[in-house]
């Protein structure tokens, strides 16, 4: 599968947008104190509106993440501290599996408009999954900068991919020394096969934040995976 590039995504997405809030951050993921991939995320966002698009991308020889590869992208509404999708696009390479998806919001109810390959029969059809929003959506208010400390953590929210169902939660912040840490779950709920449902339902994580400049910034992400404990680092 052909992997996109970021640059002609991020141009489309924000290009649109007036610039109040814009960023472009880069993330080394470490397993077992070895890098095995890096991260690059870019995002706009104004009072009543938000875009963003991440590359997660192999750097390593840890075999497990070798073939490891993400594009995502994602535009949609703000109100007030609720993000609602309107479209999302993903190409991405797991190891385990290889997919592309796009998806539409009407109101709240998804939309799949192109997917490859076809869902499985155990997946989550959209009916299934009002309320819901994309993966990068979920992720991006746990990544982007905050310019006051209640606007971090204590939330949950459901999200589609056009075939599974998971949760994202983050609990109360905790004061820290040199931040703030907040500690989150991962959490499969449908649309997976019964081998991963055996293998595992819950994925929990802690975020760190720090404060810079006046911004609240996510600075470290400590959480497990299928093969481990990983380390996610802000490089700059």
């Amino acid at each position: 599968m052909r992997c996109k590039p970021i640059v002609p995504i991020l141009l489309s997405l924000l290009a649109t947008l007036p610039l109040e809030l814009q960023a472009e951050t880069l993330y080394d993921i470490r397993f077992r104190g070895l890098q095995v991939a890096e991260a690059t995320v870019a995002g706009r966002e104004t009072a009543d509106a938000y875009a963003a698009a991440g590359r997660v991308m192999a750097t390593g020889m840890v075999q497990v993440f070798a073939r490891v590869r993400f594009d995502l992208s994602t535009e949609g509404r703000v109100s007030g501290t609720h993000f609602r999708p309107a479209r999302y696009r993903e190409d991405v390479d797991t190891g385990d599996r290889a997919s592309e998806v796009v998806l539409s919001w009407a109101g709240p109810m998804p939309v799949i408009e192109r997917q490859s390959p076809a869902p499985a029969p155990y997946a989550v059809p959209p009916a299934d999954a009002a309320g819901t929003v994309d993966p990068l959506t979920a992720l991006w208010r746990l990544l982007r900068d905050a310019d006051r400390a209640e606007m971090l953590c204590d939330y949950t929210v459901q999200v589609y991919d056009g075939a599974r169902r998971s949760q994202f939660a983050m609990g109360p912040r905790q004061a820290a020394p040199d931040g703030i840490t907040c500690a989150g779950e991962y959490r499969r709920l449908d649309g997976f096969s019964a081998e991963a449902m055996s293998d595992r339902q819950s994925f929990p994580f802690t975020a760190h934040y720090a404060e810079t400049e006046g911004v609240w910034r996510l600075t470290e992400v400590r959480a497990t995976s299928l093969f481990g404990p990983i380390r996610i680092t802000r490089r700059n």
